[in-house]
C-alpha cells in the first residue's frame, strides 16, 4: 500500500488534481494530511506554492485538517466526501458522489447521483446526470440541471 504524509497548515489548499478511482476524503481534527492507495495506485503527493498537490492513477484514502480548503479536478469513479468545514470545489465526478458534515460546497458535473446531508453554507452545482437528494442544508442552494430532485 502506498501511503503518504504530510504537515499541513489548518486553512491549507489541497489540490486533488486526478483520482483514476474511488475517492474517499475525510476531515480530521490533527494537523495531518495522510493519503492511502493500493500498492499499484501510483499515488504522488507534493508541495504547490501554499498547498499540497496529490493525484492518483487508482482509488484513494485521504484524511486531512478538516479546515483546509479543498480543490478537486477529477474523479473517475465514486466521490464520498465528509467532516470539512473549509470550501470545497468539485470539477467532475464520473459516479455517485455523496457529500456530509461540509461548509461551503461548489459543483461542476455529477454524471451519477448525488447525495447530501448537513451543509453549512452555499451549495452549488452544475449538473447532475442521476438524482440529487439533498437533506438538512442551512445556506443557498443553486443547482443546475437534474432529472429528480428530493429535498
Amino acid at each position: 500500500m502506498d501511503t503518504a504524509r504530510m504537515e499541513l497548515k489548518p486553512s491549507s489548499l489541497v489540490r486533488i488534481v486526478a483520482i483514476g478511482g474511488d475517492l474517499r476524503l475525510t476531515g480530521a481534527d490533527s494537523q495531518r494530511l495522510e493519503a492511502q492507495a493500493g500498492r499499484r495506485g501510483g499515488l504522488r503527493v507534493s508541495t504547490k506554492g501554499d498547498g499540497v498537490e496529490l493525484t492518483c492513477d487508482g482509488g484513494c484514502l485521504v484524511f486531512l485538517p478538516a479546515g483546509c480548503r479543498v480543490e478537486i479536478g477529477s474523479i473517475a469513479g465514486d466521490g464520498r466526501v465528509t467532516d470539512l468545514t473549509g470550501p470545497l470545489k468539485v470539477d467532475s465526478v464520473e459516479g455517485d458522489l455523496r457529500l456530509k458534515r461540509l461548509g461551503t460546497v461548489s459543483l461542476g458535473e455529477v454524471k451519477g447521483d448525488l447525495q447530501v446531508q448537513r451543509i453549512r453554507g452555499e451549495l452549488s452545482g452544475e449538473s447532475v446526470g442521476g438524482d440529487a437528494r439533498l437533506e438538512k442544508l442551512e445556506g443557498d442552494l443553486r443547482l443546475g440541471r437534474s432529472p429528480a430532485i428530493c429535498v
